[in-house]
């Protein structure tokens, strides 16, 4: 009997406790029922937006013609193109795990961004990790190699507005409605010129390092007390925000200019691809050319840097569709929102599909790695 009066793994009131008898290594079970229900969420807002998408389709409107007039071959050129995209992002995993083989790396990359697809909060990282694990990579590397990924990819995202709004400034013609989007350039601008700075002050200073994950930290737990008034604050030490650096270092001298190679020509590819997408839905590439398209994109991805809903699901469309618009005109936002509507077909439910054939693959052949693990153990030892 437990001192309050109930048996051991309940309370004394009767009421039995969901996590009395759970693995210490597992997370509570109200958790993994949590994130069960954010997943059905996140379903029923995909299911959601179809049947919108159906709707609109149904009653003739412009954007339903807009789609209509689509060719199939482009839909097939966007999915050739996705799938190209999911190669370089298999890319960017495998670049800095050389233990990692790229097609081990191609199921786990594909695998967990499915589930971060469907599932909000870091679901797609936690999964990222048990399935490199199952591969044999290390915690330490995975470590690594997340950080410097995530670190570089950050970058390029709040860097690269800087870039599109020269290009925008020079390419700009007299009758373009360009200038509406000055007030988010210019603070496009002041972000790029922040990440930079950071990003340098980081790599140079320790104390900076420190002092801004302490920040963050105070950030973060306002954020969580707003969202869960219930949850115990985040602790960044001195011991973490500087082992953080150390491995963000070794990450760069280890495997940084493949990585940023990698990031930057995947960060370009996805442009394209929208680009290409508003062309075939009926863009004319006198009013959008390949150059002003790409720059419009770079301030549009900033959307993306912080994802407040599963894969990005419905903010990445209307931020997409905002900028091309601001910069095109409204004449043209039916042909702009068929245009990203494409683009997300590729990019958001092509990968989930992918993710779920990778996941069963996985699943599959688990039994096979154990064996093969256990088998090298063992000679090893």
């Amino acid at each position: 009997m437990s001192p309050s009066g109930g048996s051991l793994g309940q309370p004394a009131g009767g009421e039995t406790d969901p996590d009395a008898d759970r693995d210490p290594a597992l997370p509570p079970v109200r958790h993994l029922l949590r994130r069960i229900l954010l997943g059905i969420g996140a379903l029923l807002v995909v299911a959601f937006m179809v049947l919108s998408l159906t709707a609109e389709l149904r009653k003739g409107s412009t954007i339903a013609e807009s789609l209509g007039r689509i060719s199939p071959w482009w839909f097939l050129v966007v999915a050739l193109g996705s799938v190209g995209l999911m190669v370089m992002t298999t890319s960017t995993t495998a670049a800095p795990l050389p233990s990692l083989s790229f097609a081990a790396a191609f199921v786990c990359q594909h695998s967990s961004q499915a589930v971060g697809n469907l599932i909000p909060g870091p679901s797609a990282m936690a999964v990222r990790y048990a399935l490199v694990r199952s591969y044999g990579v290390g915690a330490e590397d995975f470590a690594r190699a997340t950080i410097t990924v995530s670190m570089l990819s950050s970058l390029m995202i709040t860097a690269m507005p800087l870039l599109g709004i020269v290009a925008l400034t020079l390419a700009q013609q007299s009758d373009s409605d360009a200038t509406s989007l000055l007030p988010l350039a210019i603070g496009a601008t002041l972000l790029s010129l922040v990440s930079v700075g950071g990003a340098v002050a980081v790599l140079r200073s320790s104390g900076f390092t420190v002092w801004l994950a302490r920040r963050y930290g105070r950030i973060a737990n306002w954020v969580r007390h707003r969202l869960h008034r219930h949850r115990r604050d985040l602790t960044v030490t001195e011991h973490v925000a500087l082992q953080g650096r150390a491995r963000l270092i070794a990450g760069l001298r280890a495997s940084g200019t493949r990585v940023l190679a990698f990031v930057a020509a995947l960060y370009w590819a996805n442009g394209l691809l929208l680009v290409v997408c508003l062309w075939a839905a009926g863009v004319p590439t006198a009013e959008l050319g390949l150059v002003g398209g790409l720059a419009v994109y770079t301030v549009g991805r900033l959307s993306t840097l912080v994802q407040v809903t599963p894969g990005g699901i419905g903010v990445v469309e209307v931020a997409y569709t905002a900028a091309y618009t601001a910069f095109l005109g409204s004449q043209y936002q039916p042909q702009v929102l068929s245009g990203v509507i494409l683009y997300r077909l590729g990019t958001y439910l092509l990968p989930i599909v992918v993710g779920a054939v990778t996941g069963a693959y996985w699943g599959l052949t688990r039994r096979r790695r154990d064996r093969h693990h256990i088998g090298v153990q063992e000679a090893s030892g």
